[in-house]
């Protein structure tokens, strides 16, 4: 998908007439790349990185528990607690 496509289906997610449901059906393939490379979201780094403040990463009992979304919080936890599985 061109970076317009992109953009135009951003601009339609933020529209509160607009159906999101059928925006993010015809954006699944991009939407991760887009918000990422593009957009250059850093939202899952930083909230990882917050918890990193208050979580002991030896703690043998640590549990997450993560609303699933686009998975990029998942992935971002997993490279900092290698030993952690993820189901979602």
């Amino acid at each position: 998908m061109s970076d317009d496509y992109n953009k135009i289906l951003h601009e339609k997610s933020l529209n509160p007439k607009v159906n999101n449901l059928s925006v993010y059906k015809m954006w699944a393939n991009t939407y991760d790349d887009y918000v990422i490379n593009q957009l250059e979201y850093v939202g899952p780094q930083n909230l990882i990185n917050f918890a990193l403040k208050y979580v002991n990463i030896d703690d043998t009992k640590l549990i997450f528990d993560f609303g699933c979304g686009t998975g990029l919080v998942g992935c971002e936890a997993k490279k900092q607690f290698t030993d952690m599985t993820i189901d979602g």
